[in-house]
C-alpha cells in the first residue's frame, strides 16, 4: 500500500507545531509540504485569506482557515487518484468535520468510536442494504453476536430507530466487527 504523507503549512503554526512535523517528517521519511496561496503577495497564506475574507478571523460557524488552506489544498495534492483522508477531529468533538464531495476521497475519523463518515454509514445502514449487511456480519461473527445483530440490522430506520442509534447499537455490540462490516459492504 503506497502511503504519502502531507503537511500545509498556514504560515502561522505553532514552534510545537512544526517541531512535531519535523520529527514525524524524520520517523515517516519525508512529508510533502504544500502551501496555499503560493505568489501572493501577502506573508503567510494565513495573512492573505485573512485579508480575503475581510479581516474576519476564522470561527466554528466560519471555518475559511480549514476549507482554504488545508482541504482545497489536500485536494488538489490527491488529485483524482482514490485517497483514504484520516480527520484529526477528537471524539468528544460534536461536529462532523470535512468531508469531501469529490468521489475518490474517504475521510475516517481515528479519534471516534465510529470512525465512519455520515455519507458511508447512511449507505451502509440504508434499509436496502439490509439484507447485503447481514450476509457480511454472517460470514465474519459467530452465532451468539451474530443473533443479536441480526435484531439490529433487520431493524429498519425509522424515525424513531434512525442512523445514530443504528450505529451506535452495533459499535456498542462489537465496534471491531462494525469497521470489518462497513469496509466489506463500502467496497464491495
Amino acid at each position: 500500500m503506497k502511503l504519502e504523507y502531507y503537511n500545509t503549512d498556514t504560515g502561522c503554526e505553532l514552534a510545537e507545531t512544526e517541531l512535531l512535523i519535523s520529527r514525524l517528517e524524520t520517523y515517516l521519511g519525508g512529508i510533502t509540504m504544500l502551501r496555499a496561496a503560493a505568489g501572493s503577495p501577502e506573508p503567510t497564506p494565513f495573512e492573505h485569506f485573512l485579508k480575503a475574507s475581510g479581516n474576519y478571523l476564522p470561527s466554528p460557524q466560519a471555518r475559511w482557515c480549514t476549507q482554504k488552506m488545508k482541504l482545497a489544498e489536500m485536494e488538489k495534492f490527491v488529485g483524482d487518484a482514490p485517497t483514504i483522508s484520516y480527520v484529526g477531529i477528537r471524539g468528544d468533538e460534536d461536529r462532523e468535520g470535512y468531508v469531501s464531495t469529490k468521489p475518490n476521497i474517504q475521510a475516517i475519523f481515528p479519534f471516534r468510536k465510529n470512525i465512519w463518515s455520515v455519507d458511508v454509514v447512511n449507505k451502509v445502514l440504508s434499509n436496502n442494504n439490509i439484507a447485503q449487511l447481514l450476509e457480511i456480519y454472517t460470514s465474519l461473527c459467530d452465532e451468539e453476536t451474530l443473533s443479536e445483530a441480526k435484531k439490529i440490522i433487520e431493524k429498519p430506520l425509522t424515525k424513531d430507530f434512525y442512523y445514530s442509534k443504528k450505529t451506535n447499537s452495533l459499535l456498542d455490540l462489537d465496534t471491531k466487527l462494525f469497521n470489518k462490516a462497513v469496509f466489506n459492504l463500502n467496497n464491495s
